[in-house]
């Protein structure tokens, strides 16, 4: 097993990943490879920086817990005893170090995540669908990485309280993913995720008088996956197109001469004090790609028409 680094430096990365872990952004048009070559640095740095920033934010706050417990030592010893208190003192003076040492750890982190769905949920998806993309096709990207942010917010009011003495509700949409993938024959795969985030925060005083708030987070993935053959060998097939639309939310609309269609799907996630890290299954997306090529058919021909 390979043991996880003890820091991670954005210098060492390659210049155009550097740049994205500083904008958050990834636009372009590039070959498949290309992309995924710098996707997967950006992921192996991303889970890195993961996994060091829940060590350095359980460290910071147990010592913090540690401080107001040698604080209280000190205060009770250096009542009865003053020369007893002299180790604890040493011991507040070493965890009060550690606990700026661990902030700045986590605060340094925070500014070079990356959007955790872009691991969990993109990357497998074009990881999938490898096998049908040639070294020369290219893939056209535009990628928001920075999560929920402040710029992202389309509602912020306070709204009826209900049983809590104040509930702040805050909207943040996120149309975060458009990707626009060429196969290999000829078809063109379009996939387009946007991310709604409400997250209610709730403050009240319990019986004993003691202010409570705590934050309800939704997290809603609306992810469109659409189709546009190659306009030779296969074309939309009516009465599957029509019957899928019967049962799923599906739009079809005349592209060039053969017709793009589109299946959309919505999932939702909960959590609280922290934003979701549920994300869509990777496969529920090959599986929305998957029924628009069932509702396909062979291209008639000339001589069979």
């Amino acid at each position: 097993m390979t043991a996880t680094p003890t820091q991670i430096n954005v210098s060492d990365l390659s210049p155009f990943a550097q740049q994205v872990v500083k904008t958050k952004i990834i636009q372009g048009v590039s070959n498949y490879n290309a992309w995924m070559h710098s996707f997967r640095e950006l992921a192996s740095f991303d889970q890195v920086r993961d996994e060091l920033y829940k060590k350095a934010n359980f460290r910071f706050w147990l010592f913090l817990v540690l401080n107001f417990v040698m604080a209280f030592f000190i205060l009770f010893l250096g009542v009865l005893f003053i020369f007893l208190a002299v180790i604890p003192l040493i011991a507040l003076i070493v965890f009060v170090v550690l606990t700026v040492i661990n902030y700045n750890k986590r605060k340094a982190l925070q500014g070079v995540d990356l959007e955790n769905d872009f691991r969990a949920l993109v990357i497998p998806v074009l990881e999938e669908l490898m096998e049908d993309v040639s070294d020369k096709d290219r893939m056209k990207v535009r990628l928001d990485l920075s999560g929920p942010t402040a710029a992202k917010v389309i509602y912020n009011q306070e709204v009826p309280p209900g049983r809590f003495r104040k509930v702040i509700m805050t909207v943040y949409r996120d149309p975060w993913c458009d990707l626009s993938i060429r196969l290999a024959d000829g078809a063109t795969l379009l996939l387009s995720i946007v991310t709604t985030y409400t997250v209610q925060e709730r403050r009240w005083t319990n019986p004993r008088g003691k202010y409570k708030t705590k934050k309800k987070w939704k997290k809603l993935m609306v992810i469109s996956a659409s189709l546009l053959p190659a306009g030779e060998g296969l074309e939309w097939d009516p009465a599957r197109v029509n019957e899928n639309a019967a049962t799923q939310k599906l739009k079809f609309k005349k592209k060039k001469e053969t017709g793009l269609c589109r299946v959309v799907e919505k999932f939702k996630f909960k959590a609280v004090n922290k934003i979701p890290e549920q994300t869509a299954n990777p496969q529920q997306v090959i599986g929305m790609f998957m029924r628009l090529f069932s509702m396909m058919k062979p291209a008639a021909t000339e001589s069979g028409a």
